[in-house]
């Protein structure tokens, strides 16, 4: 058979077959999948090469790519910030994928150019920005990148962007919790101002950022010969889930005169959350604020978005012109290109996803997905409260909670070695999946619910495989 390059009106009837053949797997699997292993050792299955091959021999290699591949939407792998994408959104990204746009320029992508404005006046308003600006980006590395390059043009009075580190006249300081997401740390180091420009503030019982020793820290630089650049206060951070006082910092931010970003990569589902919405208060007093789709959201990777409250912002920062995208005679009317508020050039038609969502579910859809997820984590501390061999980190404040397995007699000193090799043994099972993370200098078990499909009977066999394991590594 003839291979099917793009359809058109002398091959559509066996694109139309192939792709039918494609979606019936895909629905196939997930229809199936709570009854499949969670996790799997893909690269052990993956062909030796990369021979061509007909169709039908194709098909059998792509489904065992389904079979083999991690599970992230299996009802029992609550052990990251992911999730098995909403259909819908993966539908949309289908078509947008097929049509293939181009967010750099206008002239690429005129309606895509309109409905990823639409999408980020939405989320700006959630934010309560309504006359701010944003892009969507790669995810929350880039934008929290994008954040710290919008601080550095405000300090520096738009000179950072021709100038670079030599607009600085004093040593460039950033203030985050002891909790905050890496992409902080390795953001100064990307834009030229070092890891050690990052001073990490002490959190709570709660590892939550304690504004007062923030306010210290902003005092004694000030009195040195160092510059407050920006303070990131995160909503939703990566071990715990634990939220910085946002409008706490919001008022210390606004008393030194610092660029305040709120890294809601995560957390800014909250926005959606009728029971958890005022853990944001103060979002809306930000200078730049990150929002994750991916995440909590459940879009397919990958999604994220800056915003800010500074109209013109993103232009000054990353506008850049090109022979053969700028006019001389461009109107008022026609749209402004995209690309010009982004550090990524060519960009794929990623509003179409969540455009779609909202659509089909609507605010109060979305709002039910995340009371949902809020749930989930509540009957799942209430399962390790009642069992005596498990320990809390802390109480859950949002989707995420950390643990860990503590048999009676066991010193302390093992513990960490003993929850790391529970966390392997599951994950190699293929009975559920959790993650690790250090707390306080000890290693926990992580867990993270997002899945809407994950029922208390999911967590009670996964809590069984987790004490049966223990058992028959330690005996007790």
């Amino acid at each position: 058979m003839e291979k099917v390059l793009t359809v058109d009106p002398s091959n559509h009837r066996v694109a139309r077959a192939m792709a039918r053949q494609v979606a019936d797997m895909v629905i196939d699997h997930f229809a199936s999948l709570a009854n499949r292993p969670v996790w799997h050792e893909g690269d052990a299955w993956l062909p030796a090469d990369g021979r061509s091959g007909e169709w039908a021999e194709i098909l059998i290699d792509m489904r065992s790519v389904l079979e083999h591949s991690m599970q992230v939407a299996h009802p029992k792998f609550f052990g990251h910030m992911d999730s098995g994408p909403l259909l819908v959104a993966v539908l949309a990204d289908w078509v947008a994928s097929a049509l293939n746009q181009n967010m750099l320029a206008w002239e690429l992508s005129p309606l895509a150019t309109a409905v990823e404005e639409e999408v980020i006046a939405w989320l700006c308003a959630l934010c309560g920005m309504d006359h701010g600006e944003g892009s969507l980006v790669s995810g929350g590395t880039v934008s929290n990148l994008t954040a710290l390059l919008l601080a550095l043009q405000s300090v520096t009075q738009g000179r950072f962007r021709t100038e670079g580190v030599w607009a600085l006249r004093r040593r460039p300081v950033i203030f985050a919790s002891d909790q905050a997401h890496y992409s902080v740390v390795k953001s100064a180091a990307t834009a030229g101002l070092g890891e050690q420009s990052v001073v990490k503030i002490s959190t709570d019982d709660a590892f939550r950022m304690d504004p007062e020793r923030l306010r210290t820290a902003l005092r004694e630089v000030r009195a040195s010969d160092a510059s407050p650049v920006m303070v990131v206060a995160t909503v939703g951070t990566t071990s715990t889930g634990s939220v910085d006082p946002v409008d706490a910092v919001a008022d210390i931010c606004r008393e030194y005169g610092v660029w305040l970003h709120v890294d809601a990569a995560h957390g800014g589902a909250l926005l959606f959350s009728e029971q958890k919405k005022h853990l944001l208060k103060g979002i809306d007093r930000a200078d730049s604020v990150t929002v994750d789709p991916h995440k909590w959201l459940m879009q397919p990777k990958s999604m994220g978005a800056i915003l800010t409250r500074h109209k013109g912002a993103l232009r000054n920062l990353f506008e850049s012109g090109a022979p053969y995208l700028t006019r001389k005679n461009e109107t008022a009317a026609r749209p402004q290109s995209r690309g010009g508020m982004s550090l990524q050039g060519s960009r794929r038609f990623d509003a179409l996803r969540l455009w779609v969502t909202r659509r089909y579910l609507g605010d109060s859809g979305l709002t039910e997905l995340v009371e949902r997820n809020l749930a989930q984590v509540r009957a799942w501390a209430d399962l390790l409260r009642a069992h005596p061999a498990f320990e809390l980190a802390h109480e859950p404040e949002l989707n995420l909670l950390c643990f860990r397995y503590r048999p009676a007699g066991v010193a302390d000193e093992r513990l960490d070695a003993i929850n790391e090799e529970i966390q392997r043994e599951l994950m190699r099972s293929g009975e559920g999946f959790l993650s690790v993370t250090s707390l306080r200098g000890r290693r926990w078990l992580r867990s993270v619910f997002i899945n809407p499909t994950t029922r208390e009977e999911d967590m009670r066999a996964v809590l069984d495989s987790i004490e049966k394991i223990g058992q028959r590594l330690y005996g007790r």
